[in-house]
């Protein structure tokens, strides 16, 4: 049997917010009363341990006004947690914690639950659980042992869901039916009537796919009994195409063998064709240079070979200066590329330095027009025109600053005086305020005297009435009454002048 030994509350309704405001209780067997006065929190228990167990929030909160509010605690984010120590329907100790926070987000408060933890105590050791691996809610409910409608409906039962046994009849079998876990056996019933309704229809579908399916199944034997006759034709076929193949292959040999002889012919007579072309551009290329030439060597061949070799180192010689003058062209082009280079970066200081010369032009111009706006201010004499020197520059800068020390020691001087003025308005304020005190005191005092004298008198007039028989008791106390009446004029006199006196000093106060 499931048993709550202990609740730690934090930060939930009036609860504090702070670990000092935490507050514990110890739940006792076999039962535990909650007993104070309105507002002491009873009800805010019973809400605590339905929200650690169930997970549900008081009816209508939302959880927004369940959590202390962020504006009395002066706080821009509330958390609130709420810890259950209890034994499960195994005797075993269970510890589960739930935590909520409440941020305040200008006029409204935004609620958001963190994430629980739920801890066992198996062989010695703690086991923890969060609510990211399982679902708290179904964990409480195992191990109590009891359903989450009897926890809402029965022992945890808001005040203000307490009257649903005198609800209508629908409502009230509604919430018996939770109670029971009879909605379960209703929901499977409905199932099975479902599943009842579509398995029919199911068979009526089927039935009549049967009688198609019956033609179909005579009219694929017949297409199998066709397949099987076209399957012999086919594999006689195949038997004569086989033989056929078997004539082609020494036929296939002997034509590749013409092919490749084919080939080595074709391949021969292009090289013949080639030969006789080259042969005859030869001959033409020949006949041109004997046109050409205007004189026929006439030399051996020693000496044509000598006059070749000649011509040849010639020819490298130029070609060897034509790579020198080359690369001089090349160190020629690089060296242009350099100083190009430089000149353009030349170009880009000279407008960068033009562009701060205006700039420093710019403010040279607002510098001379702040003097003379400041010099026009302060009436200084001979800056009415500019530019200004560097001569005159100081000189205003030495004037200005004498000018501000000047002001600078007329301020501390008015500084003074304020404050030795606000010294004396202090001291008179302070003796306005101890005559204001010792006129009140005297005040309360005549008050006090004057209630005396008016009960005296009170009483002196009671016993005028009881002694109307006895005259000369009438006349001692008419003297009484006339002395008691005069002392009381003469009393309210000064408590009138008094009175005057206050209202005459609290202006002068309020002034001050």
């Amino acid at each position: 049997m499931s048993r709550i030994e202990k609740m730690s509350i934090l930060g939930v309704r009036s609860f504090g917010i702070e670990d000092k405001d935490k507050q514990i209780i110890t739940f006792f067997s076999p039962l535990t009363i909650l007993v104070g006065p309105n507002g002491a929190g009873k009800t805010t228990i019973i809400e605590c341990l339905k929200y650690i167990c169930t997970g549900d929030f008081p009816p209508g909160t939302k959880g927004n006004t369940f959590v202390h509010d962020p504006k009395v605690a002066q706080e821009t984010d509330v958390r609130a947690q709420i810890r259950l120590q209890f034994r499960d329907v195994n005797g075993e100790l269970v510890a589960v914690q739930r935590s909520m926070v409440c941020t305040q987000k200008g006029r409204k408060t935004e609620f958001k639950t963190l994430e629980g933890v739920i801890t066992r105590t198996k062989h010695g050791e703690k086991v923890s659980l969060s609510s990211k691996c399982a679902e708290i809610d179904r964990e409480m409910i195992s191990s109590l042992g009891v359903s989450k409608s009897v926890l809402n409906n029965v022992i945890f039962c808001h005040q203000e869901d307490s009257n649903w046994p005198l609800s209508e009849g629908k409502a009230l079998k509604q919430k018996f039916d939770e109670i029971f876990s009879a909605t379960r056996y209703i929901k499977a019933l409905e199932t099975l009537r479902q599943v009842r309704q579509t398995q029919g229809q199911k068979v009526r579908e089927c039935q009549t796919e049967l009688k198609y399916l019956k033609q179909n199944k005579e009219e694929a034997c017949e297409i199998r009994d066709q397949i099987t006759s076209k399957e012999a034709q086919l594999t006689s076929s195949k038997e004569i195409v086989r033989s056929y193949e078997n004539e082609l292959d020494p036929l296939k040999n002997r034509l590749k063998e013409i092919e490749q002889n084919l080939s080595k012919i074709m391949k021969l007579d292009n090289e013949i064709k080639a030969l006789e072309s080259r042969k005859k551009q030869m001959e033409k290329d020949n006949s041109e240079l004997e046109q050409k030439m205007e004189k026929v060597f006439q030399g051996t061949d020693e000496q044509l070979n000598d006059l070749y070799h000649n011509h040849q180192r010639t020819v490298r010689e130029k070609e060897r200066r034509l790579v020198d003058c080359q690369r001089e062209l090349e160190k020629l082009n690089k060296e242009s590329r350099l100083l190009n280079q430089e000149k353009s970066e030349l170009l880009v200081e000279q407008g960068r330095l033009q562009l701060q010369a205006d700039r420093h032009q710019e403010n040279i111009r607002a510098r001379d027009s702040l003097i003379q706006s400041l010099a026009t201010q302060l009436e200084l004499d001979g800056f009415e025109r500019g530019p200004f020197s560097e001569r005159q520059i100081k000189n205003f800068h030495k004037l200005v600053r004498e000018r501000q020390e000047k002001e600078e020691e007329t301020a501390r001087q008015l500084m003074n005086d304020f404050a030795e003025k606000e010294t004396l308005k202090q001291k008179q304020i302070d003796e306005i305020r101890d005559k204001k005190i010792g006129l009140g005191r005297i005040i309360e005092l005549k008050s006090e005297i004057l209630s005396k004298k008016q009960n005296e008198l009170k009483n002196v007039k009671c016993e005028l009435q009881q002694l109307e028989g006895s005259s000369d008791r009438i006349l001692e106390l008419d003297q009484e009454l006339t002395k008691a009446v005069r002392h009381n004029v003469l009393k309210c006199k000064t408590f009138r002048i008094l009175r005057f006196e206050v209202s005459v000093v609290n202006p002068k106060i309020m002034a001050c």
